[in-house]
């Protein structure tokens, strides 16, 4: 709209060196310098696939939170950044919510649904991995 709000404090969600590099731009003097010092030395966190499946039948065997390990622990946090990485390992952390554990009322009776968070490399990791 074009609005214009001003605030002493700024909550953002997306990551600080985003909030910095996009949204802060040209906003306050010395936006910049204060950008470039504290981005660089900051790292974004992953990106996410995520799935939301609506289900034909309850998993009752979900609790609300799940979070699944890969087999090998120390490489299951490597997060993939090409399809030829997803070919090439087949064991990864991913996380699982089903929110019908605390409130049913949020899905059919008799059925449930489920969200899937898949961690990818994030743009930067890519941009580097392609160097």
């Amino acid at each position: 709209s074009g609005e214009e709000l001003h605030a002493d404090v700024v909550v953002a969600n997306p990551d600080l060196p985003y909030v910095y590099e996009e949204l802060l731009v040209d906003q306050f003097a010395g936006v910049a310098e204060e950008s470039k010092a504290l981005t660089e030395d900051m790292e974004y966190s992953c990106s996410v696939i995520e799935f939301c499946w609506a289900l034909k039948a309850p998993m009752p065997e979900l609790a609300q939170h799940n979070v699944f390990l890969g087999n090998d622990y120390n490489k299951s946090w490597d997060r993939p950044a090409t399809a030829a990485d997803l070919d090439r390992r087949h064991s990864f952390n991913f996380y699982v919510h089903r929110p019908s554990y605390t409130d049913p009322t949020c899905v059919p009776p008799g059925e449930d649904n489920i969200m899937i968070e898949f961690p990818i490399a994030n743009d930067r990791e890519r941009a580097e991995l392609a160097r």
